[in-house]
């Protein structure tokens, strides 16, 4: 819990700079609509209450504790989870604190994946037959990762395959090179991991 935390806030901290820019693109094209509005103000939301979470931990974890058990009751997890899980997140930005630098370093490092999962983005297009330029690309994948957080469908399944090829189409992309497109980067971002992942957890399960 406290691992995934971490990484959450720092994959949805620096996704915040693509977003930005990809809502100022939209914005200028006139081509924001109140779904990507409502799913931003959503996702700025989830990182406040991550962010929240992980400060509590550092500075008053007594009274991070009593929200985690309203959280444990109401979701009938284990009876000793909300008390583990505060240990551990105090243990965890007690170390933070101790060598804040590790942080930054994480936080490069997230910048640095969502870099080379765009130009991913950019060359699975590029094969299918369309040249993006930088400002579809970076709207196409911004909004890509936008709709996998929100959704309320696992890893956004449905979602992204529904709308991101209409909102690459407005763009200027022909519909049926970005439902290629679109469908291409997901099978090699979610659906190919996803698969080798399971045959690799089904062979160790045999052995």
């Amino acid at each position: 819990m406290a691992g995934y935390l971490l990484v959450a806030v720092m994959e949805f901290v620096s996704l915040l700079g693509f977003l930005l820019l990809s809502f100022v693109f939209l914005r200028l094209k006139r081509l924001l609509y109140w779904y990507e509005i409502v799913a931003g103000l959503i996702f700025l939301g989830l990182t406040i209450i991550f962010m929240l979470i992980l400060w509590l931990a550092a500075n008053h974890s007594r009274k991070l504790h009593p929200w985690l058990l309203r959280w444990q009751k109401w979701r009938q997890l284990k009876s000793n989870w909300a008390l583990k899980t505060t240990n551990e997140l105090s243990q965890m930005t007690g170390l933070i604190k101790e060598k804040p630098r590790q942080v930054w370093r994480l936080l490069i490092m997230t910048v640095v994946m969502h870099g080379v999962n765009a130009v991913g983005f950019f060359l699975i297009f590029l094969a299918a037959g369309k040249v993006l330029g930088i400002e579809q690309g970076l709207i196409g994948y911004s909004l890509t990762i936008l709709f996998l957080v929100v959704s309320v469908t696992p890893q956004g399944v449905g979602a992204v395959e529904g709308l991101l090829p209409v909102i690459m189409a407005s763009l200027g992309v022909n519909l049926e090179i970005a439902v290629l497109g679109i469908l291409g980067f997901r099978v090699l971002s979610l659906w190919l991991p996803a698969i080798l992942g399971m045959i690799s957890l089904n062979v160790k399960v045999i052995k």
